[in-house]
């Protein structure tokens, strides 16, 4: 992993235009990050969040080992429990020990999530 290469001109584009299309989605705040895999891919991940609740988690989030999460939606009974109403699902994921650690460690934290379903 390190920085990633440098866009052409036909990248760089459709990235301006991806960016443009989510920006209505999210009014309170959008933001990116770009990296580059160990195998020289490059990945961008963009945020335009629309903030409901809790603190506002700027988006994408990147903890201090480069683990990146985008999280869309709320959480609900995870283990048996409900974040309390002030809480940020986002945040509350990202520093919560463990549940970012890998995609298995998200799903054994998640366990099965409870939500609602429409009929």
């Amino acid at each position: 992993a390190g920085e990633p290469a440098p866009r052409g001109d036909a990248e760089a584009g459709l990235l301006a235009a991806i960016e443009q299309t989510i920006r209505p989605r999210g009014p309170d705040h959008q933001s990116r990050v770009s990296m580059q895999t160990e195998a020289g891919a490059r990945i961008d991940f963009l945020s335009s969040v629309l903030h409901l609740r809790g603190a506002l988690a700027l988006q994408p989030l990147q903890d201090g080992r480069g683990s990146v999460l985008q999280w869309n939606g709320e959480l609900f009974g995870i283990r048996d429990s409900r974040p309390p109403a002030e809480a940020n699902d986002t945040l509350l994921l990202m520093e919560s020990p463990g549940a970012c650690a890998s995609a298995g460690g998200l799903l054994r934290w998640l366990g099965v999530p409870r939500r609602p379903i429409a009929a």
